[in-house]
């Protein structure tokens, strides 16, 4: 599914109105990210909230642990979106529960593809569809 279809199903399925693309955006973006944001910029749902662009920071970890990557938004609880700032690491997405400390691992090829497995797991929790 692309990211025009995951968002098309979220604004039917869940009434949420989606904001435009971003109006500008950082050079150093990695492209998963800069695709993301020319669609849109941000995302708040339920069950996940993917930052504006202006938002997007490097997240802080020691040297001696690259890849550098940047944090783009959460799911609000314990687990920051990820990105791989060196276009090498494929794929470049990461869901990484920072409270557990094990290394970040990256399973997502796009925002598109992270959102949309976000959902599906909500949406087979009985306790989630509850509310």
């Amino acid at each position: 599914m692309n990211l025009e279809e995951v968002l098309g199903r979220f604004s039917v399925e869940l009434g949420v109105k989606l904001p435009g693309p971003a109006t500008q955006l950082n050079s150093s973006l990695p492209k998963v990210l800069a695709d993301f944001y020319s669609v849109v910029d941000g995302l708040k749902l339920p069950f996940l909230e993917i930052y504006p662009a202006k938002r997007v920071s490097p997240l802080q970890r020691p040297a001696d642990q690259p890849p550098a990557w940047v944090e783009f938004g959460a799911d609000g609880y314990f687990t920051w979106y990820l990105c791989a700032l060196d276009s090498a690491v494929v794929p470049p997405v990461a869901a990484w529960d920072h409270e557990t400390r094990v290394p970040i691992e990256a399973t997502y090829v796009s925002v598109a593809a992270l959102i949309a497995e976000e959902y599906e797991r909500v949406a087979s929790d009985d306790a989630w569809r509850a509310h």
